[in-house]
């Protein structure tokens, strides 16, 4: 019995290492998906690559199925399913390991149900690495736990994570902090140069970049251009008054980097100061090993790294936040004012750059706060009222703002360009159809699901840190605190009627920190899983050593299998907003303010990547003072005008030559050029057909 034991195990280990396989990489050939129309029905084909096995096609219920089969196999031939018998019978604590594994389980699974293809092909291939781990954890362990081969492994991984443990532990804390600071602002300032070949690639970015050059000026708004038409740029309000739909927080981040010439490189200064912040919030929440290892795992992020790479004001938005959230916790311990107001100037910060954000990831925070202002009022009084005028300073600011470019302090720009319904809530949609409930589920959903895919990158689904610590029983005050913010922010987005993933699932890149030092923690606690399900632990650095080791190897394979596409797809990427902005055409969008965006959208269809190319070649023809009418990615060049249009280059959208013909005399004196990527020429509208 026990030699057929054996061989089972066996058959599902090598069953596992093929599912790995075709797992890791984001893109497989042996995987196929298809979704209606292009199929009959929504389903996953997989293909063994042996001859006479014909291709294997999976419905999203077969596979969990077969899922559910695999692991209760594992478990049985592991001899744990009494383990599991004695955890079902325990009272205390179950409905948090059924809600725990229930949330886990349809987040990875939402990708079958809210079918797109990116969402699908997220979840198949998360659900057949999970699949893989399982078979191949839970049947080589057993198989191979008198090996001498897999003791001699143990040890030398036990020596390898005390000696790692050691060395990083031993650095000292401002040593470990510049260390962690300088890795991530190589890495993404390397991003933003190679990648992103220092230009904003989303229109968001673009906008706001553009915004900081008229702040840079010394101004909120510059009056609209000669012929707007010919500069019109989505998110751009153009009405008389020239500036972007923005707040004003990020732009004025943007503003020192535009003086300095060097733009590019503010995200990737918040993006590794945020590591620095993470890491002492880790120290001041968990201790210094938590705290610590939250920042490795930021350095190992392609989430972090390439948002933090682009120009979006999702990274100003976490520095702040993580810098309120740390401020906070100090100021409650502590009881000191300076602590407060430093609080209360990061969320003001916060909700200068995303209000919406901002109040939605702070309201566990704040009523956190309350609830302990309310105990301990004597102790926390100057502190609390620090921190609300503080915040306050802020928020009026942005009210002024608001005032002076959009005519009341409640407007914002994005209601003057596209209406009020480009507020969130149910019925809302600035095109396209209007939120309902159960696509805003879905929505949220989808952004849950994006994480497991996107944080890490791992063949295994990135949230089974977080789902391991509240499995294990052993979660505390600050764990839950940190999952409320992760679970407000999740929500509010539920309600806001756009949904796409944008380098992964944007909306909710501000709680990047607390992801990270859950994850640390769930990976921290992960003997106390063990202990929880029967099983002894005697040793715990060993179990550390183990868990390492995993995640060691997933880290490897997911970045090596995953990154390098993203790198090419991501330098290639054009603005990538292009889908949302043409289903928008066919709904029929109310424009409001901005007469001139529909004729902008066609343009978006086929007019290449963003880049550098029309830039680097006018600063290769030595071109001075010109006109260049730009027939590729106008969002490349936009940015580069000067916002009075007095810089002597002035980039326009090529509208042919009897509009051409007329903007130049806007512009005595000037020559003018035509454009197409790299593609500079001489041109004259008054001499062409």
């Amino acid at each position: 019995m026990s030699r057929i034991r054996s061989v089972i195990q066996g058959v599902l280990v090598l069953v596992g290492l093929f599912l790995l396989g075709i797992a890791i990489p984001y893109r497989s050939s042996l995987l196929q998906y298809y979704i209606p129309p292009l199929g009959e029905r929504t389903a996953m084909e997989i293909t063994i690559p042996l001859p006479g096995i014909p291709p294997i096609l999976f419905s999203p219920v077969a596979l969990i199925i077969a899922g559910v089969a695999a692991a209760a196999l594992t478990l049985f031939l592991a001899g744990l399913a009494p383990a599991i018998q004695r955890l079902a019978m325990q009272r205390r604590g179950r409905g948090s390991i059924v809600a725990t594994g229930l949330l886990f389980l349809l987040t990875l699974c939402s990708g079958f149900v809210n079918v797109g293809f990116d969402s699908l092909k997220a979840s198949g291939r998360l659900t057949l690495g999970l699949i893989s781990f399982i078979l191949i954890v839970g049947n080589s362990i057993p198989l191979l736990r008198a090996s001498r081969v897999v003791r001699l492994a143990d040890a030398s991984l036990s020596l390898a994570w005390g000696s790692a443990k050691e060395g990083v532990l031993s650095m000292k804390p401002w040593h470990f902090a510049g260390m962690v600071f300088l890795v991530e602002f190589a890495l993404t300032s390397g991003a933003a140069y190679f990648v992103f070949d220092r230009v904003p690639h989303v229109v968001d970015s673009i906008a706001q970049l553009f915004h900081a050059k008229i702040f840079a000026m010394g101004k909120l708004t510059v009056p609209s251009p000669p012929m707007p038409e010919f500069f019109e740029m989505v998110h751009m309000i153009n009405n008389g008054q020239w500036y972007s739909q923005f707040p004003p927080g990020h732009s004025a981040l943007l503003a020192p980097g535009v003086l300095l010439g060097v733009p590019w490189l503010i995200n990737p200064l918040l993006g590794s100061g945020t590591v620095v912040l993470i890491y002492k919030l880790g120290v001041e929440l968990y201790g210094e090993g938590v705290g610590r290892v939250s920042a490795l795992l930021a350095l190992v992020s392609p989430f972090l790294l390439f948002m933090s790479a682009e120009m979006m004001s999702h990274t100003s938005a976490m520095f702040f936040f993580t810098l309120f959230v740390l401020s906070f916790v100090k100021a409650l311990k502590e009881r000191r004012v300076p602590l407060a107001v430093v609080a209360g100037c990061g969320l003001g910060m916060l909700m200068c750059i995303r209000p919406y954000t901002g109040a939605a990831v702070s309201l566990p925070f704040l009523l956190y706060g309350a609830y302990s202002f309310f105990k301990e009022r004597r102790t926390l009084a100057l502190p609390a009222l620090g921190f609300v005028l503080a915040t306050s300073v802020f928020i009026v600011l942005l009210l002024l703002f608001n005032y002076q470019t959009n005519g009341s302090p409640f407007v914002f720009g994005y209601q003057v360009l596209w209406g009020s319904g480009v507020l969130p809530g149910l019925g809302n949609a600035a095109w396209g159809k209007p939120l309902t409930l159960v696509q805003g589920i879905f929505n949220t959903m989808d952004n849950l699901l994006g994480l497991q895919k996107f944080l890490f990158e791992w063949p295994l689904p990135s949230l089974l840190p977080l789902a391991i610590l509240f499995l294990a029983g052993t979660a505390h005050r600050w764990d839950k605190l940190l999952v409320a913010g992760l679970g407000s922010l999740s929500l509010a987005y539920g309600f806001y009627w756009f949904q796409h993933w944008l380098y992964g699932p944007r909306f909710l890149f501000e709680v990047m920190p607390i992801l990270l030092l859950l994850t640390a923690r769930g990976l921290q606690q992960f003997p106390e899983l063990l202990k929880r399900f029967g099983m002894r632990v005697e040793d715990v650095e060993r179990h550390h050593a183990r868990t390492a080791g995993i995640i060691l190897i997933c880290a490897v394979m997911g970045l090596a299998a995953n990154v390098p596409r993203l790198i090419r797809d991501y330098s290639v990427a054009g603005q990538v907003e292009q889908s949302a902005l043409e289903a928008g055409e066919k709904m029929g969008i109310r424009m409001g303010l901005a007469p001139h965006v529909p004729r902008l959208l066609p343009a978006y269809r086929g007019n290449g990547p963003v880049n550098r190319d029309v830039l680097d070649a006018v600063e290769r023809m030595g071109i001075r003072r010109a006109v260049v009418f730009t027939q590729s990615n106008y969002g490349a060049v936009f940015p580069a005008n000067s916002p009075d249009l007095k810089s002597g280059i002035v980039f326009v959208r090529d509208l042919r030559n009897e509009k051409n013909r007329i903007l130049l005399k806007s512009f005595p004196g000037y020559e003018s050029f035509r454009a197409f990527n790299a593609v500079v020429e001489p041109y004259d509208p008054g001499h062409l057909p």
